[in-house]
């Protein structure tokens, strides 16, 4: 059994990203995982061009669509993992986030996995890159939450509005058939259908 589906929609403007992306993937401690790697049809030749090297835990999957919001659903869709998590191409994660996530799972059986990430900052403000990564101390930074939620939980927390830097039990999104909307702001996933859904569930 497959615990985690690591889902990255790829977008070549950020390949000097993407390379130090993925390698922060296949350099987890922990490798009970699969990752999804879903590519506009356009940018297979830019794509193939990087030269990669990925192991078998890797899958790319070709959309005809560029939109990020349609490939996360695509990537959904394919995933087998028991929980699914979002990275963006151009970001990167901790060495042992998935292991931490694991730990918390196995003990919590949580339906959502909070966890935090750093930013790195350019000498003119830009935001250059966000590493996802698991800590005990909350107070590292001040955008930081950690937390298992489970159910109703969820309704009351004002963390959620990015879909990254969490891991989403699947059989609660596959269940509900929770997807993107690929007509509103990219990071947002429906979780009003989600609130909806506990709310009529009580």
């Amino acid at each position: 059994m497959i615990l985690f589906s690591v889902i990255i929609p790829l977008y070549l403007p950020y390949k000097e990203h993407i390379c130090e992306c993925l390698l922060s993937i296949t350099e987890q401690s922990f490798d009970n995982f699969e990752c999804l790697l879903v590519l506009p049809e356009e940018q297979i030749k830019e794509f193939k061009e990087l030269g990669l090297d990925l192991d078998w835990r890797f899958s790319v999957i070709v959309s005809k669509n560029p939109n990020q919001s349609t490939n996360r659903n695509i990537g959904i869709l394919h995933s087998k993992g028991d929980y699914i998590i979002f990275v963006d191409c151009d970001d990167k994660v901790d060495n042992d986030f998935l292991l931490h996530c694991y730990r918390d799972i196995y003990e919590f059986h949580p339906d959502l996995v909070v966890y935090g990430y750093s930013r790195s900052i350019d000498n003119l403000g830009k935001i250059t890159q966000q590493t996802p990564f698991y800590s005990a101390d909350k107070n590292i930074i001040n955008h930081l939450f950690f937390g298992c939620y489970t159910g109703k939980e969820l309704l009351t927390n004002t963390s959620m509005e990015s879909v990254w830097c969490k891991a989403y039990k699947r059989k609660i999104i596959c269940d509900n058939k929770i997807l993107f909307d690929a007509e509103t702001f990219i990071k947002s996933l429906k979780i009003i259908t989600l609130k909806d859904n506990l709310e009529t569930s009580k």
